[in-house]
Parts: C-alpha cells; structure tokens; sequence
C-alpha cells in the first residue's frame, strides 16, 4: 500500500518547497490551479524533450486540463492515481489562475 502525503504550502512557497531540484524526493507532481470561480486548470509534468540540458534537474509544467470543473480534474487525478500511486497533487487557489512556477 503508498505511503499517502499531504503538505500545505502558502502559494509564495511553492517553488522553494517542491520545484526546486533539491526536492527531487517527489516523483509526479501535478498542480491544479482553482480559480475559485468553478473552473480550474490541471498541469503536469512537462514531456523531458522541453528540458533545457544546462538545466536538467529543473521542473516544469504543461497544462494538461484548461478551464474546466473541479469534478473533472478529480476524474482526470483518479486515473492518474491508478497509474502512478506515489504522486503528488498540490492544489493553489488564486482567481487571477496564476501559476507560480515555469510553463511550457
């Protein structure tokens, strides 16, 4: 059976807790973005063709779900979780939908 974590984090945290390469202890991490207007935005780990080799330790995100309702992002997650138990899902509130870390 996983180890389940859960960590909370203000959002100025985010990347000096777990997108920092010292914190290459997290496997997957996914974020989702709720912009506490009913949509939200899913990002996950960025295909490694996008790395930049001066910086391979480094992570970044791509969206994987836009502007869609928290029921589907959850839906999305489960199926993920049944891949790939040793996740992680960081969930950051901000109506502006600002992501706080480095896009593709």
């Amino acid at each position: 059976m996983p180890n389940h974590g859960i960590a909370i984090w203000d959002r100025r945290d985010i990347k000096s807790q777990i997108l920092e390469p010292q914190c290459r202890r997290f496997t997957k991490i996914f974020v989702i973005i709720d912009k506490l207007s009913g949509a939200a935005d899913l990002y996950g780990p960025a295909p490694q063709s996008s790395f930049d080799e001066a910086r391979p330790s480094d992570r970044k995100f791509q969206r994987v779900i836009a502007e869609e309702n928290l029921a589907t992002i959850a839906s999305r997650m489960e199926r993920e979780i049944r891949f790939d138990p040793d996740l992680w899902i960081v969930a950051v509130e901000d109506r502006d939908g600002r992501t706080f870390f480095e896009t593709i």
